[in-house]
């Protein structure tokens, strides 16, 4: 048997991306390693649309999904910087200084492209069914904060409160390209004669992924380039039968891709 569908996909979305920079030396005071700056990117509110099309043929689907992101305001940023914080420990007359900054943040781009494939093996004994299969994703966002306050400490031992001081126009963007080859296993369930139920945990054991970064106050650029990373997916996908041509259906996913 040979069967197709097209499907259009409205998708709310909740983002959050921490960024560090680490500097691999260990300092004796604390032990650790100096972490130069923490960026925590919040994003509340992002809305997708895309289309997903599979090709059914007997117990093998093909499929392929397009995610296209809403551009517009979606929350926040808070940036950390921890300049000089433990090199007082070679240079005593220097003192360290801690800069905070909150920022809204508006999301420039995003999309989501996705092919791949799944075999259902049949079992006779089997009711339910799973599958097992591997497909390939690439994403692409892009955010950019604007104005927002930031607050500076000097680290004398008091940790004194210097001054605060109001940021107007673009801060940072920040893009990221990843690239994840995925290990899929799903599992199929009738709940009743016209609600499937289906869930999938996706595993992925090599991706490639870039982070450019543009500051625009300081007009300086810094780009990463991170591969040989982990990663891992669950999906939950509930359909409901409601005529002989009319399939309505609900996601959850969560996606987690630690550097």
């Amino acid at each position: 048997s040979l069967g197709f569908y097209l499907s259009p996909i409205i998708e709310y979305r909740n983002a959050r991306l921490g960024e560090y920079v680490v500097i691999p030396e260990v300092f004796p005071n604390t032990g650790k390693n100096w972490i130069l700056s923490d960026l925590q990117w919040q994003a509340n509110t992002i809305f997708n649309l895309g289309a997903e099309a599979g090709l059914d043929f007997r117990n093998i689907s093909f499929f392929t999904k397009a995610l296209f992101g809403l551009p517009g305001e979606v929350g926040s940023m808070t940036d950390e910087d921890f300049i000089l914080f433990h090199m007082e420990e070679y240079y005593a007359s220097l003192k360290s200084e801690y800069i905070y900054s909150r920022s809204s943040i508006s999301l420039d781009s995003f999309y989501s492209f996705l092919l791949g494939f799944l075999w259902k093996p049949r079992l006779s004994f089997e009711k339910n069914s799973f599958g097992l299969g591997t497909s390939f994703e690439w994403r692409s966002m892009q955010l950019t904060s604007t104005g927002g306050i930031q607050y500076m400490y000097l680290h004398d031992g008091t940790d004194a409160y210097v001054g605060e001081t109001a940021l107007s126009g673009k801060g940072i963007t920040y893009k990221q390209n990843i690239l994840l080859c995925w290990l899929d296993a799903s599992f199929s369930l009738d709940v009743t004669k016209n609600i499937t139920a289906d869930f999938i945990f996706s595993y992925s054991p090599f991706w490639y992924g870039e982070g450019y970064d543009r500051h625009h106050h300081r007009s300086l650029d810094f780009l990463d380039i991170v591969e040989g990373h982990r990663a891992f997916k669950l999906a939950s996908h509930f359909t409901l039968q409601a005529r002989e041509h009319i399939i309505w259906g609900l996601s959850l996913n969560y996606l987690s891709v630690p550097m």
